[in-house]
């Protein structure tokens, strides 16, 4: 007599990042349709940075699908070491709040695909975190 064994569990945790000025909806899901399609995998859970531009226009496309997310939003006002400490109209925050959100979304994700202008440091830094952890990486330049 045999068992029969469960299933080994090829989870796919993506980030989803980019430009604050990326709103290509159309581009994003083709992207992500096309990246996906080239994994092998049985459970997927987006990882995204709460954001204005990619990473909300991922999330709404998670909810659409109805996609597991995870938000993980910079935490600007928290300024616990280590810090920047600016201003703006806003108030005192954190400039390397996004950087240590970053670093973050890298520690959870197993793949990232980033829509990058080319210029935003933001981006290029959460695709140096991806990178440095070997996540697999496809930019998608814009």
């Amino acid at each position: 007599m045999t068992s029969k064994k469960a299933p080994l569990l090829k989870q796919v945790r993506l980030i989803v990042a980019g430009g604050r000025d990326f709103n290509d909806a159309t581009l994003m899901r083709d992207s992500i349709e096309e990246f996906l399609a080239e994994l092998d995998f049985n459970d997927l859970e987006f990882v995204l940075g709460g954001a204005p531009g990619a990473d909300k226009q991922a999330q709404e496309l998670a909810e659409e699908e109805a996609l597991p997310h995870l938000v993980i939003p910079a935490a600007w006002y928290d300024m616990t070491s280590p810090c920047v400490r600016r201003q703006n109209s806003h108030g005192e925050y954190n400039a390397l709040a996004g950087m240590k959100r970053n670093i973050k979304m890298a520690e959870k994700g197993t793949h990232l695909i980033a829509f990058w202008d080319g210029k935003s440091k933001g981006t290029k830094d959460m695709i140096d975190q991806a990178k440095k952890r070997n996540l697999v990486v496809k930019i998608i330049n814009y």
